[in-house]
């Protein structure tokens, strides 16, 4: 039988950020170029946001109570039900074992996005976790069948695929600097970011800040960049995330799932932490060598980070060395060999 019907299931929301469905959408964007019907359901509290989901090809469907609300898992086994859908990709650290649990009795398979095994217990077909600190022993006493671990199976969307064949120019001093915290930022990293980049002596910057759908700090952000003696632009909604990292000569971004693309684009980084799943992320890529770690938001010395900006954009040979790395451990393969996964197991039994 040819599994055809795909449920993705993720939130967007202020605390949550834009991150799950985003990276649920470059799947399906995979799933629908080889003629798969992809339905997202979700809570999603923006418009615009929503809007893109549904130019991308993807059916929507609103939710609005997610889990541990019991509507959420009572309308996700409706929907499987009525789509008669074959594989349900559940994205989202709300989302627990008796959820998974329940959508596995429904006789569909189940593919479970983690980043933080943060659960006691995990029950799914497949479980990918795409950071590069993912291993399997985090999910000891799990019932998982494959594993899909690592920076190979990075989920990076189509306007990053489509710069598969660019090549960066990295100039002798970087002047372009692109700053972004993802898509929600609560506790407004971004603004502590603008402030540092004030701070930065003897380099004249032209830096980019880049907000998401869901930040909830919009009217402060636009009167800092508006009344700072720098030269910044700001961004909302931004469409074409690959755009802004090409124009960039270094970023200064989140430890997030970002910091896959930024890799990818070859765009050397300063990394802050903004959430606890993150530090380890920020550590690792530090120790690879592709970025610097800034260490958490909440201790963040402006002084610091604008030393470590400015040491960097003066540094060529360094730049030249995290650009390559970057590219190294991020492929751009991803999507396609998690099809790949999907497609095999399909003929598996359970």
């Amino acid at each position: 039988m040819d599994l055809n019907n795909f449920l993705l299931r993720a939130d967007a929301t202020t605390e949550m950020g834009t991150g799950h469905i985003m990276r649920c959408l470059a799947l399906a964007h995979g799933l629908i170029g080889q003629g798969k019907e992809v339905t997202l359901l979700g809570r999603c509290t923006h418009e615009g946001l929503r809007d893109r989901i549904e130019t991308s090809g993807v059916r929507f469907i609103a939710i609005d109570r997610p889990h541990p609300d019991p509507a959420d898992l009572q309308r996700t086994i409706e929907i499987v039900s009525e789509l008669r859908i074959h594989w349900v990709i559940l994205d989202g650290y709300h989302f627990d074992v008796n959820f998974h649990r329940t959508i596995r009795k429904t006789g569909c398979r189940l593919l479970v996005v983690d980043d933080s095994s943060n659960l006691a217990a995990y029950q799914a077909d497949i479980l990918l976790n795409q950071n590069i600190t993912a291993r399997q022993e985090l999910y000891a006493g799990s019932s998982i069948n494959t594993f899909l671990l690592g920076l190979k199976y990075v989920l990076l969307r189509p306007e990053f695929l489509r710069k598969r064949q660019w090549l960066r120019e990295l100039p002798e001093v970087a002047h372009k600097v692109l700053v972004t915290m993802g898509g929600a930022d609560p506790d407004n990293a971004t603004l502590k970011v603008i402030q540092a980049l004030q701070r930065v002596n003897g380099i004249e910057l032209e830096s980019r800040v880049v907000v998401g759908f869901t930040n909830p700090h919009l009217k402060t952000l636009r009167n800092a960049v508006e009344k700072s003696p720098c030269n910044i632009d700001f961004f909302v909604n931004v469409q074409d995330m690959s755009d802004q990292m090409a124009w960039a000569d270094l970023a200064v971004a989140a430890a997030g799932s970002t910091c896959w693309e930024l890799a990818f684009m070859g765009l050397p980084t300063c990394t802050i932490v903004i959430a606890k799943n993150q530090w380890p992320v920020a550590e690792r890529l530090h120790e690879e060598g592709f970025s610097l770690n800034l260490g958490w938001y909440h201790s963040f010395d402006l002084d610091h980070c604008a030393k470590t900006i400015g040491d960097l954009a003066t540094d060529l040979g360094k730049r030249t060395f995290m650009s390559r790395r970057g590219r190294q451990l991020v492929d751009g393969k991803g999507v396609q060999a998690v099809i790949t996964a999907l497609r095999k197991f399909k003929e598996r039994r359970r």
